[in-house]
């Protein structure tokens, strides 16, 4: 009942056909054929655990970049399909970590956040697209609550246009009805 929340995500992964996909969620994994999960009970441990994995297949260079595919939230009414790159890490213009000094050297301080970055994304990505599917469904049942306001309604007025009818049909019975002897020789 989520309307089309989980088909702008999938013709998302559709445009990286050789990507190798590590679904979370139920039709999701329906989708990719893997073992179901629910994304509702994924908790940061889940999380942490899965970056350690993804970290130490991206060291022994498995797959060239790491990206999470999610739903971001715009609005009650609108959420859209996203890509967030996580591996590598790209230097940006305003890249002020090149001048920082590190203890004890930036190696070692970066092999030991990147998991923890990765997991933390992972986890916020993970509720920003659970928050958008109950506002999908919200949505979604919104507008089976009108259309279903709006069928009773049109449903009531046909019944009290056949119920008029058939009264109007009686009384037109009765008043064309056959006259009596006794009425005329009054």
């Amino acid at each position: 009942l989520a309307g089309g929340y989980n088909s702008n995500v999938f013709r998302l992964c559709s445009e990286y056909p050789d990507a190798e996909f590590i679904p979370i969620g139920k039709r999701a994994c329906e989708k990719f054929e893997k073992e179901p999960n629910s994304s509702e009970h994924f908790s940061f441990s889940d999380a942490s655990v899965l970056a350690e994995e993804l970290c130490k297949d991206f060291r022994e260079e498995k797959f060239d970049r790491l990206g999470v595919i999610y739903t971001k939230y715009v609005s009650v009414m609108s959420c859209e399909a996203k890509i967030k790159w996580l591996l590598p890490f790209e230097k940006t213009e305003n890249d002020s970590a090149a001048s920082a000094i590190f203890e004890p050297d930036h190696l070692t301080v970066l092999n030991l956040t990147v998991k923890e970055y990765v997991a933390g994304i992972l986890i916020a990505c993970l509720r920003e697209s659970f928050a958008c599917e109950v506002a999908s469904r919200r949505i979604a049942m919104d507008s089976a609550g009108k259309n279903a306001k709006q069928m009773l309604d049109d449903l009531g007025l046909r019944y009290n246009r056949a119920r008029q009818g058939a009264i109007t049909q009686e009384i037109t019975e009765i008043v064309d009805g056959p006259v009596s002897a006794e009425v005329i020789s009054l």
